[in-house]
């Protein structure tokens, strides 16, 4: 069986709305490792998932913060790291 992607048609957004009524976002660039953070990154987690956020990607900025960026991602739930070279 093989499937026309380019003429199925899409659901709309009342549609998709619908089936999954609850946001379900994705923060896809958050530095949770900043020290503005560092007294309530706790709370902001939380807000942040009460809000619908289900999940975090904290880029690392250099090899100096990737063991906090690491680090997050063992602590919280949901939370995870972008590491490059």
């Amino acid at each position: 069986m093989t499937v026309d992607l380019l003429n199925e048609k899409r659901p709309s957004p009342s549609t998709i709305h619908a089936r999954r009524p609850e946001a379900n976002l994705i923060d896809t660039h958050c530095h949770l490792d900043d020290e503005s953070f560092a007294g309530d990154v706790e709370e902001v987690v939380a807000r942040a998932m009460e809000a619908g956020v289900s999940r975090i990607i904290v880029p690392a900025i250099d090899r100096d913060n990737t063991g906090a960026v690491l680090a997050l991602t063992t602590r919280f739930e949901g939370v995870f790291g972008a590491i490059g070279i």
